[in-house]
Order: structure tokens, then C-alpha cells, then sequence
């Protein structure tokens, strides 16, 4: 009996550190996924800003990722008024910087060709400050 007392702070302690471990665990994994979408988010944003800029300027560019590319660069493509462009991509970067690159492209490319397709709807939010 006396061994059984002795045997059940022991089985607290434990508990009590199993529940703060599964606590911290799910902590860890929310602040993880919220990291995941400001990430994306920011690449959102990111896309549609130089998409707008290069508009401005009187570019119609598409990127696409075609492998390892240490810079961007011209493919020597067009597709319909739009020359085609590989975007900087370094897969050895990890997946963070996979997934948000893929993002960044895709969200360029749809805010480019939405300008492209309609333009008069742009212009006037795209000019210059006086």
C-alpha cells in the first residue's frame, strides 16, 4: 500500500506534463498555420503590386516556374501579347519558399491578364499621383 502512495504524485506530475506538452504541441501548430497564410497573403499581395507596376510601365508579362532558376529572366516565349518570363525558384529553399513563389506567380499572372483584358477598368486607379 505504502508504494502506492508514493507511486501516485509521480503519476501526476506526468499527467500534468502531458497535458502542458499537448497543450504546447497545439499552440505550436496553430501559430504554424496562421504563419502559413501571412505568408500566402503576402505574396498575394506582393504579386498584384509588381503586376500593377509592370502594367504601369507598359509591360504585359506572365511568369511561370520551370525548375531551378537562381534569376529572373526572359524564356524567349510569347503567349497571345504577353512574353513569358521564368521567375526566380530555388526548390532547395524549402517548401515555405515553394509554395509561396507558386502563389506569387499565380496571383501575378491573374491580376496581369485581368489588366490586360480590361484595361480602361485600371487606368485610372494605376495613374500616377499629381
Amino acid at each position: 500500500m505504502n508504494g502506492r502512495k508514493a507511486f501516485r504524485p509521480a503519476v501526476w506530475i506526468l499527467s500534468v506534463i502531458l497535458v502542458l506538452a499537448l497543450v504546447w504541441a497545439g499552440y505550436l501548430l496553430i501559430q504554424n498555420s496562421i504563419w502559413k497564410l501571412e505568408a500566402l497573403r503576402y505574396a498575394e499581395s506582393s504579386g498584384r503590386l509588381e503586376a500593377q507596376a509592370a502594367f504601369r510601365k507598359g509591360f504585359l508579362w506572365l511568369y511561370k516556374i520551370d525548375g531551378q532558376c537562381d534569376e529572373d529572366r526572359f524564356s524567349g516565349q510569347k503567349e497571345g501579347p504577353f512574353e513569358i518570363w521564368i521567375k526566380f525558384y530555388q526548390p532547395a529553399l524549402g517548401p515555405a519558399h515553394c509554395d509561396t513563389t507558386e502563389h506569387w506567380v499565380e496571383t501575378f499572372n491573374d491580376q496581369m491578364r485581368r489588366m490586360q483584358k480590361e484595361p480602361e477598368k485600371f487606368q485610372k486607379r494605376l495613374e500616377p499621383v499629381k
